[in-house]
């Protein structure tokens, strides 16, 4: 009878202690409302991760997801899909995406509360995530661990937004995979918030209920605004750019997007006549997108290269 006893609760255990859920199965995808939260309505699409099948590699049995981006251009529904797949392995609790040559935790679903947990994405950029809170929450037909935390730049600073992952599903603010695109560059504006999960086992899971899974919201594009008295020019000598705009025009914030989405410069003009300069001996030779705001509104958008 104890032996019995004794089985039963290693049985017990093995079950609830080391189960483990799988990430990633037949058709899971996940979809996210790409823009960035700052601006009340702005928009650009919709972003999709899609599990693709396996492959080996490195000694590894990989899982390849693919990205996928769609636009909705006045009812137009365009794709564009990524050619280089995303590639992970799962070894246990514990999540690795490739990078370069080498795998990097993606993900520690097996973390408890206190563990800090530094997440890389090649040699330069890494961040660290204290996990404050763990809860198990019923989502569809499962019961998921959700993973609260605090995170923490290279530069040391604590961000001030709450931020989670979940089991199966991935990080609930941000992209599925770790790049530089993450909170520590776009703390509280989220340029990836997921909208919803499925695989082909589980019921369609809606996590953000703005739009249905499958909308395709209308892309905001940065040359939809027409207004010719504002424009944007490159001075490469001073390192600068120059907004010029009529005296009359009324114009009172600047903002700038690198060529990913990142939030880069975010200025309020104050008692500017017909121009205004902004320094960017910081920033590296490239595409950057642009707007400019008068009292809270859109009335210009383009590109400039720098």
């Amino acid at each position: 009878m104890q032996k019995i006893i004794i089985l039963l609760l290693a049985f017990f255990l093995a079950k609830n202690c080391f189960a483990q859920v799988e990430f990633a199965t037949n058709g899971a995808t996940w979809r996210y409302t790409e823009g960035n939260g700052s601006f009340s309505g702005y928009t650009s699409g919709t972003t999709e991760y899609k599990y693709s099948g396996d492959s080996i590699l490195l000694g590894k049995k990989c899982k390849k997801f693919f990205k996928t981006y769609l636009s909705n251009k006045n009812g137009a529904i365009t794709s564009s899909t990524e050619k280089t797949p995303y590639l992970i392995y799962q070894d246990g609790k514990k999540i690795y995406r490739l990078v370069g040559n080498n795998f990097q935790l993606a993900y520690d679903f097996s973390a408890k509360i206190g563990d800090t947990i530094l997440i890389k994405n090649g040699t330069s950029y890494y961040y660290k995530m204290l996990i404050t809170n763990i809860i198990n929450e019923k989502i569809g037909n499962d019961t998921l661990k959700k993973f609260q935390y605090k995170l923490f730049c290279t530069s040391g600073a604590l961000t001030s937004s709450t931020h989670f992952y979940q089991e199966k599903i991935g990080f609930l603010k941000e992209r599925l995979f770790p790049d530089n695109v993450l909170p520590c560059v776009s703390d509280g504006n989220p340029t990836g918030q997921i909208r919803c999960y499925k695989d082909n086992a589980t019921t369609e899971i809606l996590l953000d209920k703005t739009y249905p899974c499958d909308y395709v919201p209308l892309v905001s594009t940065f040359d939809h605004v027409s207004n010719s008295a504002i424009n944007v020019f490159a001075d490469k000598i001073n390192k600068k750019l120059r907004l010029t705009f009529e005296e009359n025009t009324e114009v009172n914030r600047f903002v700038l997007f690198d060529i990913k989405g990142s939030l880069i410069i975010d200025n309020q003009i104050i008692n500017a006549n017909n121009s205004y300069d902004t320094n960017i001996e910081d920033l590296p030779e490239g595409i950057y997108f642009w707007q400019v705001f008068s009292n809270k509104k859109l009335i210009k958008s383009g590109k400039v290269l720098y």
